[in-house]
């Protein structure tokens, strides 16, 4: 595990975290004998606040705007997902 760590750490897929929680973390034996990461997530989850309203969708957020004279430079259609959210 922890080759494993160094490895993604070097490589920048994962970093470290200041947050109080926290979620276990294990590998799974693959098919070819290898080993598949995993992260168990139930604990993390049943603590969570669930926000009781969900997001629109795409075809929904949309149609809302079909007879809408006024647009922001915000494209929903091509940048919806690609809004950058600052670090921290």
């Amino acid at each position: 595990m922890e080759d494993y760590i160094k490895g993604a750490l070097a490589a920048g897929h994962i970093w470290p975290s200041t947050s109080l929680a926290a979620a276990g973390f294990f590998f799974i034996e693959k098919k070819d004998r290898g080993l598949r990461p995993c992260i168990d997530y139930q604990g993390l989850n049943a603590i969570t606040v669930r926000y009781p309203y969900p997001l629109p969708l795409v075809p929904a957020a949309l149609e809302q705007l079909r007879w809408a004279r006024l647009f922001t430079k915000l494209d929903l259609r091509s940048a919806y997902n690609l809004v950058r959210i600052r670090a921290g």
